[in-house]
């Protein structure tokens, strides 16, 4: 959808499911107007007007510039996770998933065409993965299921998939986590602490289990015991899930020493392979991070590092990286106006 088509009329204020329903009707509507029906008929769950608003969003989305690319694979996104939040049960789910994936195979020349077929690729291998642990009866299976069913924002029906694992294998540690980190998700901080409890009683040394037990005590404002835990789990295994985690901690807990240690330890870790080559996304990580804390200088000589160094990104971590660059590199712009 062009730009200028905004610029023909005042946007629409979009509050309602009625404001939602008159900007549907209506024969023009701009992009914006149509993503913020979007938002809107999410917030009151009304999940048809949420799909007419995103398809429509997708096929009149005239690409342009790289700003209309990702309007359009973001409205894809929308149109696809509508499929799967239209499900109210696992027994449901495959239909919706096939609707999803014919919807998809319908419009993928247009994502083709800009070259997004690797983001087509992505989704259509998502799609088909779930259909397959949908229709395995394994432990392991459902296991990765609610992993797989997190990642879409359906722990409800991952709780529905790995639940009676933990229940019947009682020293099933994945299971347990999973189930916990599932819990963590809807809110049900209890539930979830009792599963990622058992999970370290059988396994203390799981980065896992920790990494989802600091996100609870943080979710139910035990900042400094998410802290703890999370510096626990990046000694054990320092890798991309107890960085994050440490760094999500330590923000937290709104202490700028603590927040500078964990960007230490972090580093540190990333440094502490002398075999292999350091973990960039590590340091990404950390960079968004100090960004997020407005530390923007310190982000810089983290970028910096990285851009001497090569790094070798690609997909969705380089369009990241490639943000975290741009936001560090205006620090070193001079004002204007000095």
């Amino acid at each position: 959808m062009k730009d200028e088509l905004t610029t023909s009329y005042e946007v629409r204020r979009i509050e309602t499911v009625d404001d939602v329903v008159a900007v549907l009707d209506s024969p023009k509507a701009s992009f914006t107007e149509l993503i913020d029906c979007v938002d809107v008929a999410r917030k009151y769950d009304q999940w048809q007007l949420r799909h007419r608003a995103a398809e429509r969003a997708f096929v009149e989305t005239d690409v342009q510039a790289p700003t209309d690319i990702a309007r359009l694979t973001g409205a894809a996104e929308f149109v696809i996770d509508n499929y799967l939040k239209g499900a109210d049960s696992l027994d449901e789910l495959p239909s919706q998933i096939k609707g999803a994936d014919t919807w998809l195979s319908r419009h993928r020349s247009k994502l083709d065409a800009v070259g997004e077929n690797e983001f087509a690729d992505e989704q259509t291998e998502l799609l088909a993965e779930l259909l397959l642990l949908l229709s395995d009866n394994t432990p392991e299976s459902k296991v990765r299921l609610c992993s797989r069913l997190r990642k879409v924002d359906r722990s409800d029906l991952g709780i529905e998939a790995v639940r009676p694992v933990a229940n019947a294998e009682r020293d099933n540690v994945v299971a347990l986590t999973t189930l916990g980190a599932a819990y963590c998700d809807m809110g049900e901080y209890c539930k979830a602490e009792y599963a990622l409890k058992a999970a370290r009683k059988l396994k203390p040394d799981n980065d896992q289990t920790l990494v989802a037990l600091s996100r609870v005590y943080q979710e139910s404002d035990r900042p400094y015991d998410a802290l703890d835990i999370a510096k626990s789990a990046l000694v054990l295994n320092a890798n991309e899930f107890t960085a994050h985690r440490l760094l999500k901690a330590a923000a937290a807990v709104d202490d700028a020493e603590a927040f500078s240690q964990a960007v230490a330890e972090v580093e540190r870790a990333v440094e502490a392979d002398a075999e292999g080559s350091p973990d960039y996304y590590m340091l990404l990580l950390a960079a968004e991070a100090l960004l997020d804390q407005g530390r923007s200088g310190e982000a810089a000589v983290i970028v910096g590092r990285m851009v001497e160094d090569g790094v070798p990104f690609g997909g969705a971590k380089a369009r990241r990286f490639a943000a975290v660059k741009k936001s560090a590199e205006a620090v070193n712009k001079p004002n204007l106006f000095d």
